[in-house]
């Protein structure tokens, strides 16, 4: 009955721990070509989460970087690393790992990497707002020049229509005046 009991609570532990996607320790692969983002946002949350309750100013900071990414996936539709947000979340985390031992492991509540959070964070702050402003002029300049194309082919559409009409009353003024001329 026991070893059922640890089956059963063993099997549960992973269902929800497969759904929990919180990670405690920062992620080791800085040098990949193509890195996940994944694992860098979860710690990246992970860290706001845990100095939610000692920091709540610096919480508000981090969880602030995530809304901005958050929003502007869902403003614009940009996911991975099409969100500009998601490569300055993982160039952070991985900045740090590279000014230290990058083999160690680096848990979220650190206090040695919570203070390079503190220094570095208002950096990463601009930087995700610089992002934000340039996805933003970026649809912007997208959506105006849509708008000039849609003019410009309802333009051409106009002046097709008025060269067909203008071709159809040549053609049946020719084609009058060659029955006329006809003996």
């Amino acid at each position: 009955m026991k070893a059922l009991a640890f089956v059963l609570g063993f099997s549960i532990s992973l269902l929800f721990g497969a759904i929990d996607r919180t990670i405690y320790l920062m992620p080791m692969n800085c040098a990949e070509l193509v890195p996940d983002s994944g694992p860098f946002l979860s710690f990246f949350e992970s860290v706001a989460r845990g100095l939610a309750v000692n920091n709540k100013i610096m919480a508000r900071r981090l969880f602030r970087v995530l809304a901005m990414r958050d929003k502007l996936a869902s403003e614009t539709g940009r996911v991975g690393d099409a969100n500009p947000v998601d490569p300055l979340i993982r160039r952070f985390l991985c900045y740090y790992r590279e000014q230290r031992n990058p083999t160690a492991l680096v848990s979220y509540d650190d206090g040695q990497f919570l203070a390079f959070v503190k220094k570095e964070l208002i950096a990463l702050e601009k930087n995700v707002d610089l992002a934000v402003y340039a996805v933003a002029v970026e649809e912007h300049n997208r959506k105006e020049f849509e708008r000039r194309m849609r003019a410009q082919q309802n333009l051409v559409e106009t002046l097709k229509q008025e060269a067909d009409e203008e071709a159809a009353l040549v053609f049946e003024r020719a084609a009058k005046q060659a029955k006329a001329a006809r003996p």
